[in-house]
């Protein structure tokens, strides 16, 4: 089992001998430029994470413990769901409704 620990307001996660921030971008740049993708920020992928566990049907509470979010609009600001999604999730409830429904019309 994983043992996560909180880190202290000042202590960092990465360890870098550069300032954080400039390790973080510096790295970041190579390695979009190696896999070709340039145009992809780290913030894409915040809310790619938070889009990914809403389409997983992921409770909306974990996913704002998962992004460490305080308010759960910010999550919602950050879970999109696309239409071919909401629309598939549609038709499963409709055909669901439907074998419940008397056949009114011979």
């Amino acid at each position: 089992m994983l043992n996560f620990r909180a880190v202290k307001k000042n202590e960092r996660v990465f360890k870098f001998d550069r300032q954080p921030v400039l390790a973080l971008d510096g790295f970041w740049r190579k390695l979009r430029s190696d896999i070709g993708l340039a145009d992809v920020r780290l913030h894409d992928l915040h809310h790619n994470y938070a889009s990914l566990n809403a389409r997983s049907s992921e409770t909306f509470p974990m996913i704002v413990n998962l992004l460490g979010h305080a308010d759960i609009r910010t999550t919602a600001w950050y879970s999109h769901l696309e239409d071919a999604h909401i629309l598939a999730v549609a038709d499963v409830v409709g055909a669901e409704i439907e074998k419940h429904i008397p056949q009114i019309i011979p």
